[in-house]
């Protein structure tokens, strides 16, 4: 049996990243800013995940800026991230509120 491993070598950064309100809000901001730029969306999950620059692309964030279309996507998205944040970006909403 193999289990998952996920490599970020930034992963203490992250979890601080998940546990911080004050970061946590500003994500949303950001969310409801650009959820329709895709290269801006893409740079801002990056910062919050501890990515290099470009590792997370276009395509993928054009993914998740189709799931954020409402307030409610968008508080779910910021939910989901305070809770599984440190296993990886996903450009899918997956929990709801």
């Amino acid at each position: 049996m193999k289990l998952w491993r996920f490599e970020n070598k930034n992963r203490e950064i992250v979890r601080e990243n998940m546990r911080d309100e004050k970061v946590l809000c500003q994500l949303e901001v950001n969310l409801n800013l650009f959820k329709d730029n895709h290269k801006a969306l893409a740079r801002t999950m990056e910062r919050m995940h501890g990515y290099e620059l470009g590792e997370i692309t276009v395509e993928q964030a054009k993914r998740l800026s189709e799931q954020l279309k409402t307030d409610r996507e968008i508080k779910a998205y910021v939910k989901q991230f305070s809770k599984f944040g440190n296993l990886g970006f996903t450009p899918y909403v997956v929990l709801e509120v």
